[in-house]
């Protein structure tokens, strides 16, 4: 793969490990909210909590993995600061 190819899996990888923490913040907020309700039952929320929590940790690892490809295990700031300016 060219470089360019591996930017674009580091960068869908680190997309979705956005959006995997945001839904992991939104899992919390609506546990946070719920157990200030006595009469809500915490169970589903804290199962939601918990998948969030684990596909953040998934996509945590992904990144991780697409970091290490795109920059051949270098620090990603020098990779950046290497790659052509036509980008």
């Amino acid at each position: 793969m060219d470089w360019g190819e591996e930017l674009a899996i580091y960068s869908f990888a680190k997309a979705e490990f956005d959006r995997a923490h945001c839904l992991l913040e939104q899992a919390m907020a609506r546990f946070e909210t719920a157990r200030s309700d006595e009469t809500a039952s915490l169970a589903p929320l804290i199962l939601g909590v918990e998948l969030a929590r684990r596909r953040a940790l998934r996509q945590s690892r992904h990144l991780d993995a697409a970091t290490y490809r795109f920059t051949n295990g270098r620090a990603l700031d020098e990779v950046l600061w290497s790659l052509p300016d036509d980008i």
